[in-house]
């Protein structure tokens, strides 16, 4: 394993540990592909399971779960939103980390909104936009309908030390 695999992989597994993060940057590197691809998510889902990490909803096993995921993330125009939530039981701690992934992609999309209505607004002659605060709705109904879609492609869940449940939700996101 080269050296900048090794960087690659304690990269990965690091930032999985924080509680929202885009990943896809590293899924699309060529060293992602074939065996190496194999290999490397084969040692995430080990890791995974070390940490007594399961798919919820799913009849998948772990490491299916998490490679085809990653499949997608490599084959598609997709970047990744990871985020983890703790909660005394399954259904809050779901709903934590399904706000916390609807705050990050809306915190996202309301720039690139933002700039595509700004772009509109700018190219058509018409007075449509009166003040900032109809472009503010505009925008904030745009980013609206757009969270709207936004759905866990894995979702990973266990129990913690202290009779909590914690969960992983792992998106994938069209660029």
């Amino acid at each position: 394993m080269s050296a900048l695999t090794r960087k690659l992989l304690k990269t990965i597994l690091g930032v999985m540990l924080l509680s929202v993060i885009p990943i896809g940057v590293f899924a699309s590197s060529p060293l992602y592909q074939g065996k190496e691809f194999a290999k490397e998510t084969k040692k995430l889902s080990k890791k995974l399971k070390e940490e007594k990490w399961q798919v919820y909803d799913s009849n998948q096993p772990l490491d299916v779960a998490i490679k085809n995921y990653y499949l997608k993330l490599e084959k598609g125009n997709l970047q990744s939103l990871t985020v983890e939530a703790v909660g005394n039981d399954e259904h809050v701690a779901l709903q934590k980390a399904q706000h916390r992934a609807n705050a990050q992609y809306a915190a996202q999309q309301e720039t690139y909104v933002s700039r595509d209505v700004n772009i509109t607004v700018s190219n058509e002659v018409v007075d449509e936009f009166k003040s900032s605060s109809e472009f503010d709705q505009t925008v904030q109904t745009k980013v609206d309908q757009k969270i709207r879609s936004l759905r866990p492609e894995v979702t990973l869940i266990r129990k913690t030390s202290n009779a909590n449940v914690e969960v992983k939700m792992l998106f994938l996101i069209s660029k």
